[in-house]
């Protein structure tokens, strides 16, 4: 069965052209590109003035199943459709208890994290915590035998309502050949960001920093880019960081050159063992 999955960067033109699915699972270990995304589908989903309404988040790793569906089947208040994004949910695992094994710390709700003057961990977390509601009795007895993944796969195929929009998001890879990432990529889409040691031009990253540089009226190549990549290894948020910074450097000018790169940002050790080897 062919797996239903789109291009990062095709995800803004499929929204606007009204190709929207009912579930986006985003999944990877490049967790800035996962984070990115969530906020993007989420930002372009929602009008800002009904997004209170319509918008849960569940900590996957705590929420039971039956909760989750429940707010999916919620019908949206004054807009076209309703959100619910299930951060690191656990009943994508195949195991009977449902518990994610490659589940993260939990994430902290973020008006708590504020109150203690504390920065929120999870890139994933984008809005507030949705209520424990009451669970549904027909579909608690219905599922009664099933484990959580399979208790989805069969509210997944024949149950999703069409005005709503579930996002899976996983800081981490699932498993492609499973029945329920199968399931899910036959009925919605499946976004996979992983790290990428020799990336190319089509390299999500990559895309992400020219659209950035687009919107400062500013260029650079996979070359450029490439240097940024070994001086800050494999974390994304530096990359970004380095960019502004590259914006800024250069003013006036359109193109950032290898020059600028190498004068703002510090020759990293594997770098030079690279440059030795080459």
């Amino acid at each position: 069965m062919r797996q239903n999955t789109v291009q990062p960067l095709n995800l803004d033109q499929d929204i606007k052209s009204g190709n929207i699915a009912p579930i986006y699972l985003i999944s990877g270990e490049e967790t800035f590109l996962v984070a990115e995304t969530v906020k993007q589908l989420v930002e372009h989903l929602l009008e800002p003035t009904t997004r209170d309404f319509n918008f849960d988040v569940f900590d996957g790793t705590q929420a039971d199943l039956r909760e989750i569906l429940s707010a999916v089947e919620v019908y949206p208040t004054m807009a076209d459709r309703r959100v619910v994004l299930v951060n690191e949910p656990a009943f994508l695992s195949t195991s009977s208890s449902g518990k994610s094994e490659n589940s993260t710390t939990d994430i902290p709700n973020p008006e708590t994290a504020e109150a203690e003057n504390q920065q929120t961990d999870s890139p994933l977390f984008t809005g507030q915590p949705a209520e424990l509601s009451p669970v549904q009795t027909e579909t608690a007895e219905e599922f009664s035998d099933l484990s959580p993944s399979e208790q989805f796969c069969s509210w997944v195929s024949e149950k999703f309502p069409e005005s709503s929009v579930l996002i899976l998001a996983c800081r981490h890879k699932v498993d492609a050949r499973s029945r329920i990432v199968k399931e899910i990529s036959r009925q919605g889409k499946h976004l996979e960001f992983s790290i990428n040691d020799r990336p190319t031009q089509n390299d999500p990253l990559f895309q992400r920093v020219v659209e950035r540089l687009k919107q400062a009226d500013k260029q650079i190549s996979f070359g450029t880019y490439n240097i940024i990549r070994q001086r800050v290894g494999q974390d994304a948020h530096r990359v970004f960081q380095e960019l502004e910074k590259a914006i800024a450097y250069i003013g006036e000018k359109k193109r950032i050159e290898e020059k600028d790169i190498r004068s703002l940002i510090a020759e990293t050790i594997n770098e030079s063992i690279f440059a030795l080897t080459d």
